[in-house]
């Protein structure tokens, strides 16, 4: 399974309903529940990059926590393209994830 394949497609059913999704950037930063991940999980990623993104995916898994690499891009309303590698922490139950959070670096903008 590529947890950021869920991502790409923005596969809400892939989110629990008590999840907590913490995003990068952006107020506010941790979005709880069902209703408002399932808003926050297409809205943050593609606000600033329209054409988000997430490939070069390396999942570890080990129980219920998975840890993935990526390299995400796109293009800023402004048209400059953006380029950064970062990772996203998974708490998964069920096959559904419960909390994510995660880090990056802009390696090109």
């Amino acid at each position: 399974m590529c947890l950021l394949n869920a991502v790409n497609r923005c596969d809400l059913d892939a989110i629990a309903e008590d999840a907590r999704l913490g995003m990068p950037r952006g107020s506010p930063s941790w979005f709880v529940g069902t209703l408002r991940c399932a808003r926050a999980w297409p809205v943050a990623s593609r606000t600033g990059l329209p054409d988000v993104h997430y490939g070069n995916a390396r999942d570890f898994v080990s129980g219920h926590t998975a840890f993935s690499e990526w390299t995400v891009t796109g293009t800023r309303p402004t048209g400059k393209r953006v380029e950064a590698h970062g990772t996203h922490h998974w708490e998964l139950r069920d096959g559904k994830v419960v909390r994510k959070d995660s880090y990056g670096k802009i390696v090109k903008q």
